[in-house]
């Protein structure tokens, strides 16, 4: 589904699937130039609003780092015991 709202900015929607995974529409992918294999970020604001964009290479190199600091906590054990939060 696509529309526009009165601030003129671009709407479109997709389908959230039971994995979590949703389709990124169209229009999105195109005006972001994304890819397959691109990876993108979504980022709130303070007023709780998300927005969406293709990560750049900084993005990458900082979730890398983020990921090899967090790997202690990946584990099966960890798993089950915050599997309902």
């Amino acid at each position: 589904m696509r529309g526009y709202s009165s601030t003129d900015h671009l709407i479109a929607s997709s389908k959230l699937m039971t994995n979590g995974q949703a389709t990124v529409p169209l229009r999105v992918r195109q005006r972001l130039k994304l890819k397959p294999g691109d990876t993108v970020i979504f980022e709130e604001s303070k007023a709780g609003t998300v927005g969406i964009r293709k990560a750049l290479p900084l993005d990458l190199e900082f979730l890398s780092a983020m990921e090899e600091s967090l790997s202690e906590w990946n584990s099966e054990n960890d798993d089950r015991a915050y599997k309902d939060l």
